[in-house]
């Protein structure tokens, strides 16, 4: 439940009486102060102060301020509490009758009634106007006005939403909140956002991908997804006016006509000649792309070849330098004056290290050959329902086999993917690899995974097991799927040289 903060109308007691009655014959003859909230005591001949002032009093003087009887103590006097209760029973409108003028005229303490009780004051006087339409219609006593205050439903609070500068009355925030507040916060029904404000719901709408609209074109009265408009505008509307697809081949036809006439058109003008030309030219163009796709091939090989060469040449340097200061050090151990047997201990490790070194300058002398490629996997939540696993077909990279295999839901927890790369090989192989399920909403967000294994007899598989979220408890699929259909994009790198034996410490 909302905490809200509760604002009270300060008052004084002249503006919220109830009779037209002189507030002033209940105020101390001393200090002037209302009775309210205050003890009276009175002398034997009836003359009444408040607690206070006959305290100050009689420690000056033993004596009635008025009619000077002797009061030797204050347990001498009596407590007029006639007075105090006639007082506490005067009627009085409820503070919450009034309307809200500015924050000025609230206090927000609920344990208190705020009012001036000094009647001499008229300084702070607040000019209070009744609220009829809306204000408390309760009269009460002064004694209940606290008690009051604290279950009245007409009492003032302010809009718990950012932005709303409102002061509401309890008993009508409840709409307000709901139906009423522009900064209320309000949920796209089409696009699943929500913390939209009222006030900018519309402009959202005008802008939301999702919202459903009218196609653009006259006499076309299919409504979609905005994002599905411009597709439909420019593939399938039958309103759209288009050329026969045979204009830059030979048809004559010179006039546009709606998309819905296309094959009225295509059928009562020959157009086999233009379809001979269209065909012709569609065959030289496919020849070009594909003589480019062929130089693009190449280039990329190049490129990636480059690549592996310089990243292998800046490590061939390191370990080069790294062999000079072995060297180096080794002579210089010679020269030093350091014990046979202390230099001995130190040329031992010195050749381990350079053996090791050469190890690895061995490795970079084989080459790593990548493989790319996609795996689409079609049907797929049929396939994630029926299937405990999904396998795709077996892959074969400089002799070795491979395959992807997919667990719809988890091969150790479930409710998740799991994908793992598995090995056929019979011999120890050292391999590189990455996986990426594509994001259709957004492939800067693709989902990847990427790791490096050694596959032998007793490790056939390596993978990541929680990779993303199983789409049966996921409720966006979309984000995952297009028109049904999983998308794996994997990478394999693996070293041609096998054989060479694994470092170690």
């Amino acid at each position: 439940m909302t905490e809200y903060t509760y604002f009270f109308i300060k008052y004084n007691l002249n503006e919220i009486l109830y009779d037209d009655i002189n507030i002033e014959k209940y105020s101390c003859p001393i200090c002037f102060d209302s009775i309210d909230k205050k003890e009276i005591y009175q002398c034997k001949e009836g003359h009444w102060f408040c607690k206070q002032c006959w305290v100050e009093s009689l420690s000056k003087k033993k004596e009635c301020m008025i009619c000077r009887a002797i009061v030797n103590s204050f347990s001498e006097l009596s407590r007029n509490r006639y007075l105090e209760q006639d007082f506490l029973n005067k009627k009085v409108y409820c503070p919450n009758s009034f309307k809200y003028k500015d924050e000025n005229n609230f206090h927000t303490n609920k344990n208190t009634t705020t009012y001036n009780s000094s009647n001499n004051d008229n300084k702070n006087n607040n000019n209070l106007i009744k609220d009829l339409e809306d204000g408390c219609k309760d009269i009460i006593i002064i004694g209940e006005i606290e008690k009051h205050l604290k279950q009245c439903k007409f009492t003032h609070i302010k809009c718990k939403y950012i932005g709303c500068n409102k002061f509401l009355r309890l008993n009508k925030v409840e709409k307000h909140e709901k139906e009423q507040c522009e900064f209320r916060l309000e949920y796209c029904r089409y696009c699943d956002t929500d913390g939209i404000t009222s006030r900018s719901l519309q402009n959202h709408y005008r802008e939301c991908p999702k919202f459903i609209v009218k196609c653009s074109e006259d006499g076309c009265e299919i409504e979609m997804e905005r994002a599905n408009l411009q597709t439909h505008v420019e593939k399938y509307c039958q309103m759209v006016l288009i050329d026969c697809p045979y204009k830059d081949y030979g048809c004559n036809t010179s006039n546009r006509f709606p998309r819905s006439q296309l094959t009225d058109h295509i059928n009562k003008i020959n157009h086999t000649l233009a379809m001979g030309s269209m065909i012709e030219k569609q065959s030289l163009y496919i020849k070009e792309v594909n003589e480019r796709c062929d130089e693009m091939s190449t280039k990329i090989n190049q490129l990636e070849q480059q690549e592996t060469e310089s990243k292998c040449d800046q490590l061939f340097d390191k370990f080069y330098q790294l062999e000079s200061k072995i060297d180096r050090k080794l002579i210089n151990i010679e020269e030093d004056s350091f014990s046979k047997g202390r230099q001995e201990q130190i040329t031992t490790k010195l050749s381990s290290a350079l053996e090791k070194v050469s190890k690895v300058n061995s490795f970079f002398d084989s080459c790593l050959l990548k493989y790319k490629n996609r795996w689409s996997i079609s049907n797929y939540l049929a396939k994630h329902k029926n299937h405990k696993k999904i396998a795709s077909p077996q892959i074969e990279v400089c002799g070795k086999m491979f395959q992807l295999v997919i667990y719809p839901q988890g091969n150790l927890e479930e409710g998740y993917i799991s994908v793992f790369l598995k090995s056929f090989s019979e011999t120890p192989i050292k391999v590189f690899y990455k996986f990426t399920i594509i994001n259709w909403k957004d492939q800067t967000k693709n989902a990847t995974f990427k790791n490096k294994t050694v596959f032998d007899h007793k490790k056939t598989s390596s993978g990541c097991s929680e990779f993303i979220k199983s789409l049966e408890t996921s409720k966006k699929t979309e984000t995952w799927l297009q028109d049904d259909v999983l998308v794996v994009d994997f990478s394999i790198e693996i070293n041609i040289n096998n054989d060479i034996t694994p470092l170690e410490s």
